[in-house]
């Protein structure tokens, strides 16, 4: 398995890995983001997962059904995946190998904080921290990801890439936050690179078929000691305030965070702040002693 990635800083420093969500590319995370965080003296490390931005597609690996994966989730046994999120949080251990990183703080959006939990869990000693953002569990979350299970199973391909852009900024328009036109244009900038590339359809849906099979199971998150800041906008549609609180109620060492306004993005007037939450928890974590 091939990784894309890219660092900022100096390696010497503490490692900071940025994870990213459900078919995002790693540019999610802006230079802007990257360079508050390596100024204030991390090696900063941001990753495209498997199937999408810049690293390969897995078609190797097969395609998958969200049909399939819904209706076994209901009855029946559950299907064989071409891979799954501790797949995925394996990669994120081989990456700091690759890096020559014995452990890292870890800061995932969205589907990127579930794989960052997951790491914590199956390899607790390479993760010092985590800073989840956009980022919850329970029957609210599993539920908002069944719906856009179904929705991806039901939509047609783009015809164009024109389209594809298109339809990124809706869902953006319908999930992120309002308001900013520049945020706007960044959404239609990463898609257009997207199309460039070519769009990697079956990725998404090997990584959503993947998130669907994580959420059906029981994880012992109760058992995970790393300290988690987790991070929540008041107006996420697909991570609800309840699904973040469910969350953090699992987690032993958890500190909840909402920030006003924001939806399930990284909205570029809400990074500052959202850098603040990841430098104040990873600091917190450092200087205390026992942590």
């Amino acid at each position: 398995m091939q990784l894309a990635f890219d660092s900022f800083g100096s390696s010497t420093n503490p490692a900071l890995l940025l994870l990213t969500g459900l078919g995002a590319a790693r540019r999610q995370w802006r230079d802007s983001f990257c360079s508050d965080l390596t100024e204030a003296g991390y090696f900063v490390v941001r990753a495209d997962n498997r199937d999408a931005g810049e690293s390969p597609s897995c078609d190797h690996l097969g395609s998958v059904s969200l049909r399939d994966v819904l209706r076994t989730l209901e009855s029946g046994p559950p299907l064989q995946l071409p891979y799954t999120l501790a797949d995925m949080a394996d990669d994120t251990v081989r990456l700091l190998d690759r890096l020559g990183l014995e452990s890292a703080h870890v800061c995932g959006a969205s589907m990127g904080g579930t794989i960052a939990l997951i790491a914590a869990l199956e390899h607790g000693d390479r993760v010092q921290s985590i800073t989840t953002v956009s980022c919850g569990a329970g029957p609210e979350a599993h539920k908002s990801t069944r719906r856009m299970a179904l929705a991806n199973a039901l939509a047609k391909p783009a015809a164009s890439e024109s389209a594809w852009v298109e339809r990124a900024v809706h869902v953006w328009r319908s999930i992120g936050t309002p308001g900013d036109p520049e945020d706007e244009s960044y959404v239609r900038e990463l898609a257009r690179q997207e199309a460039t590339r070519g769009p990697n359809r079956d990725g998404y849906t090997r990584q959503l078929a993947a998130l669907l099979a994580l959420q059906g199971s029981t994880r012992p998150l109760e058992a995970l000691q790393v300290p988690v800041r987790i991070v929540v906008g008041d107006s996420d549609v697909i991570v609800t305030q309840g699904a973040a609180e469910h969350l953090a109620d699992r987690l032993p060492r958890s500190e909840l965070v909402t920030i006003s306004g924001m939806g399930h993005d990284l909205p570029r007037r809400h990074l500052p702040t959202i850098a603040r939450l990841v430098l104040e928890h990873v600091e917190h974590i450092t200087t205390s002693p026992g942590t």
